[in-house]
């Protein structure tokens, strides 16, 4: 019971923490509406995801999880079966919020800096019209 507690105190903490960064992202880079939604969408799957760990660092969400949490969540997410590139949107959301986390004090250290990218299939080149040769 207390762990789940804790687990939900930690989530609630973790959306405060969104809420700025999306205030922060929306003011600095004029960030559109569907940008900030995916954005709350992605850290809000993260921050739920951290809350099921049992790991230490992750019972206080995103101020404490380390890079083996989030290299657990990202296994999580290939074994669930998700897209390469939804994998990679997620990561890089996590990435930049890590980063603003750090910026803003909130945290010492970034463990989602080192993490590697999935590797995303290539896509083939888009064909030129005849009228476009020319």
């Amino acid at each position: 019971m207390a762990e789940q507690t804790q687990g939900r105190e930690s989530e609630q903490a973790d959306q405060r923490l969104i809420a700025r960064f999306l205030q922060t992202i929306a003011a600095e880079n004029a960030a559109s509406a569907h940008t900030l939604a995916a954005y709350r969408s992605d850290l809000t799957i993260l921050s739920s995801d951290l809350a099921g760990l049992s790991s230490p660092s992750a019972q206080n969400g995103v101020a404490t999880a380390c890079t083996d949490d989030l290299r657990h969540i990202l296994h999580g997410w290939h074994s669930q079966g998700l897209r390469t590139r939804t994998t990679a949107r997620r990561l890089s959301a996590v990435r930049h919020f890590m980063s603003w986390m750090v910026a803003d004090g909130y945290r010492q250290d970034n463990p989602a800096q080192f993490l590697d990218s999935p590797k995303l299939p290539q896509s083939l080149p888009k064909s030129l019209s005849e009228a476009e040769t020319f």
